[in-house]
């Protein structure tokens, strides 16, 4: 999970020409059960450390004045006073919504097959009902990020 996270981190400072000497502050959504690592001090500072961040923290409404991405089930910000192309970003995430709702169409399709269903295993089943939860939280949060664009 923290390596996905710091990839999307990096994803995110290369999209906006940001490199990884400049510290920067990092904003988790905050969501349920998805960000409960923030209460672990080693995991902050293994993800500050690897993804060059100042602080990280949890807000309860969309930010500007940086990127939006989404990283598992979770929604981020990275501040920074750069401005963004938001044609770009659009684009970006227009990109993005279009692979998420491929994505949980083809679980749909699976979880729809009957014969899947009668012959996988009660695990298989689970995970792929998770996988599907994840991808519709997933697109839910791109939606919003959209929106949040005007």
């Amino acid at each position: 999970m923290y390596q996905e996270l710091i990839r999307a981190i990096r994803e995110a400072r290369n999209k906006n020409g940001l490199g990884m000497k400049e510290s920067l502050e990092l904003k988790v959504f905050k969501s349920d059960e998805s960000n409960e690592w923030i209460s672990d001090t080693d995991a902050v500072q293994f993800i500050s450390k690897f993804a060059n961040l100042s602080s990280i923290g949890q807000v309860t409404e969309e930010l500007s004045g940086g990127a939006s991405f989404i990283s598992g089930a979770s929604k981020y910000f990275l501040l920074f006073d750069k401005k963004i192309d938001m044609e770009a970003e659009r684009n970006r995430l227009e990109t993005e919504l279009k692979y998420a709702q491929g994505f949980v169409d083809s679980i749909k399709k699976k979880l729809d097959n009957e014969k899947f269903v009668q012959n996988a295993k009660a695990e298989v089943i689970e995970n792929e009902k998770k996988k599907l939860t994840d991808g519709i939280e997933r697109l839910n949060g791109i939606e919003s990020s959209l929106k949040g664009l005007g």
